[in-house]
């Protein structure tokens, strides 16, 4: 019998190594275009779970500098045209972006 009882301990050890169930979450995806100005603005206010992905338009003539809420164009992150960067935050409340155009667009997409 202790053969038996060693094999279902074996098992409870190994199913406790799996990796956790990763939890579902109600958050959409998120997706749009802003348009700029020379003052810094939020990107919005939605909950994000899993982050967000942030490009500057092809087509910009400008830099778009992003960051928290005193976002400058001398101390955002830059993103000229076509560039973008991906954001670990869980609102887009968090981010912030000013721009040197008021003709340029910034876009997002998140979860």
């Amino acid at each position: 019998m202790k053969p038996a009882r060693m094999l279902i301990a074996s098992a409870l050890a190994f199913a406790s190594l799996a990796a956790p169930a990763r939890a579902q979450t109600s958050n959409a995806l998120l997706s749009g275009s802003l348009a700029c100005a020379t003052t810094a603005q939020q990107v919005g206010s939605a909950a994000l779970s899993t982050g967000v992905f942030l490009r500057a338009a092809d087509a910009n003539t400008g830099k778009i500098f992003v960051g928290g809420p005193s976002v400058t164009t001398a101390n955002g992150y830059s993103l000229p045209a076509g560039a973008g960067v991906s954001l670990d935050v869980t609102s887009l409340g968090l981010i912030w972006f000013v721009c040197q155009n008021t003709t340029d667009t910034l876009y997002f997409i998140g979860h």
